[in-house]
């Protein structure tokens, strides 16, 4: 059994190579970018960005990167990304068949993985996705990921790509509250990791937006098309760390598990 993650397995430098990693990837993709979205421990990093006086993130050493599945089928887009995934240096991660992780070997050695996540509209989680036939690139089915190309937004960040590339301005796609939100709570419920629960506490109060205004977010989300899972991840939100009246929010799994996490 994996041992769960705890803060000090990572550190600025870490979530720094992470970006660097996801710059080199974007840098090189042109209009297909626009296909790509980033969810998962390096969202919050972007997320805090706009709050005034931010807490500090104990950051990620991974980059989850949701592809929207129409450009796996498309030979122009896959051919292009694979091409620049070998060209830039990173290595298929293979588990047999083909892969959806890849990992870049940062600068300091740290192997920096990239998870390649699609939806492919089934609740089928896991399931590895491999279009075309030819080509090493794959996907993981997450259900419900494609949420963020419709709740997400931009921001650009100048980071220095690796082994002293230079200085580089890319557009980086993200969750937005609410997408973020509905994704990891459903990761949390699915795999119960602790890391998990810090990030959604961490996230909704370090975004920017009062507790009002993320309420208004989702009123205004759940009139849109993916109303029953939000509707269904706000259930498991409230399951997890809301108060009830036989039980206070802070006994449930959910806080307990982010106190183990933070160790208090």
């Amino acid at each position: 059994m994996a041992t769960e993650k705890t803060p000090e397995d990572y550190s600025p430098q870490l979530t720094e190579e992470c970006k660097q990693a996801l710059a080199l990837l974007l840098s090189g993709l042109g209009d297909w970018a626009k296909s790509v979205a980033l969810i998962g421990g390096l969202t919050p990093e972007l997320l805090k960005a706009k709050a005034s006086k931010p807490q500090e993130y104990v950051g990620t050493g991974d980059v989850d990167l949701v592809l929207n599945l129409e450009i796996l089928a498309n030979m122009e887009a896959y051919s292009t990304i694979e091409h620049v995934l070998l060209n830039k240096g990173f290595q298929p991660i293979k588990k047999g068949g083909k892969a959806w992780q890849w990992e870049f070997k940062a600068g300091t050695g740290t192997p920096i993985r990239i998870d390649f996540l699609a939806d492919d509209g089934s609740e089928d989680g896991a399931k590895i996705i491999s279009l075309p036939e030819h080509g090493e690139l794959a996907v993981c089915n997450i259900p419900h990921s494609s949420i963020v190309f419709d709740h997400l937004e931009i921001a650009t960040i100048e980071v220095q790509l690796p082994n002293d590339g230079g200085y580089i301005k890319v557009d980086i796609r993200y969750a937005d509250i609410v997408g973020f939100t509905v994704l990891k709570t459903l990761a949390f419920r699915n795999r119960t990791e602790a890391k998990d629960a810090h990030d959604l506490i961490f996230s909704l109060e370090n975004c920017g937006l009062s507790i009002p205004e993320i309420a208004g977010h989702f009123v205004t989300a759940l009139g849109g098309r993916h109303s029953d899972v939000i509707r269904r991840a706000l259930a498991l939100l409230a399951e997890s760390f809301a108060d009830e009246k036989e039980r206070g929010g802070y006994e449930k799994h959910g806080p307990v598990a982010a106190a183990r996490f933070e160790r208090l």
